[in-house]
């Protein structure tokens, strides 16, 4: 059979023009059945691939550290709070001790008898132990009056206004304020004229003076010595420098000071 359209008859011609379009029908069909099996694959290999991004997620080292420095931050403050409420514990503990003690100090001071300026007889030389080469020596020594606390040193001090009633001792160290009040060594007594001058503990052992920055003009301040009690009431008070001494200078007339640290629980000045 001859190839060349020229060739061909009419007949011929439209036969073959039809089995071209068979055959191109035919490839139609089959790519038309292939299509969707092919989306279909490529459609599950996407979701297999989100599942595994799913199943394995990259692991991000900043914000696990950021994670562990804020772990450590938040124990250290919980640790700092700890101590804190510890150290405050333990003065309460110590004020309400010091209290009890110092209020037994106090009874037993307003309820001792005066002490005596001489000697007690029991302590007097006897003269029935006396060798003889010496009755004549001793018998002329007069005996020497044992010293005692002075009669006019303030020895309590009473503020009703804040409610302060405590002992006063000689010094105003460290060791002399774990007792009470103080009475500045060297300043006035009760009543003299000069500058008398008492210092006070107002966070710790007792928290004596604690509320001293409540007192009013004209509060009340009472000081009793062992011969009378003295009423001195409040002209001014303020805040000043560990290393202003000019309170402590001597007044023409008498005056009373009262020093005690500041702000409360500035620890243990």
């Amino acid at each position: 059979m001859s190839t060349d359209p020229h060739d061909l008859s009419i007949e011929e011609l439209e036969r073959l023009l039809e089995d071209k379009r068979k055959q191109q029908r035919a490839r139609n069909r089959f790519n038309t059945r292939l299509t969707p099996k092919r989306n279909l694959v490529e459609q599950g290999a996407q979701k297999v691939a989100a599942v595994g991004t799913q199943h394995k997620p990259s692991v991000n080292l900043t914000r696990v550290g950021n994670r562990v420095l804020l772990a450590v931050e938040v124990c250290a403050l919980l640790g700092l709070v700890l101590v804190v409420v510890a150290v405050f514990l333990q003065l309460q503990t110590l004020n309400q001790e010091t209290q009890q003690v110092q209020a037994q100090a106090r009874t037993q001071a307003n309820s001792a008898p005066v002490a005596q300026e001489t000697l007690p007889a029991a302590s007097q030389p006897s003269s029935s132990f006396t060798p003889e080469r010496f009755k004549g020596t001793l018998q002329q020594v007069v005996p020497v009056a044992i010293p005692t606390p002075g009669p006019q040193q303030p020895i309590r001090i009473v503020i009703p206004a804040i409610k302060v009633d405590a002992i006063v001792v000689e010094g105003d160290d460290w060791e002399a304020l774990k007792k009470g009040a103080g009475h500045h060594v060297g300043s006035a007594n009760p009543g003299q004229r000069g500058n008398l001058i008492i210092s006070g503990h107002d966070d710790v052992f007792g928290e004596i003076f604690r509320n001293l920055g409540d007192l009013k003009a004209d509060d009340e301040v009472v000081i009793y010595s062992q011969e009378a009690k003295f009423t001195y009431k409040v002209k001014n008070k303020r805040v000043v420098e560990a290393t202003e001494v000019s309170v402590l200078q001597q007044t023409t007339e008498p005056t009373l000071t009262l020093i005690t640290c500041y702000p409360y629980l500035v620890l243990l000045c």
